[in-house]
């Protein structure tokens, strides 16, 4: 039961940060600026951040990242 529950976590998670990527990208950041946010957090330690890297890079690139959808 609480592997369940930490995968629907990370699921949650995992969504989260893509609509927060691309909102941020909607009001004019830019891939640089969201790379440099993610570096920072991971220089400081946030682990979170360097372990879901690949959701915001998705995110900036979803035609990359799905190229059938």
């Amino acid at each position: 039961m609480r592997s369940a529950r930490i995968s629907a976590a990370v699921g949650v998670v995992a969504q989260y940060l893509a609509e927060q990527t691309e909102l941020a990208m909607d009001k004019g950041v830019t891939e640089q600026e969201i790379m440099e946010a993610i570096w920072v957090a991971a220089g400081m330690r946030a682990g979170g951040a360097y372990a879901h890297w690949l959701i915001a890079i998705d995110a900036m690139n979803p035609a990359k990242a799905n190229p059938d959808g």
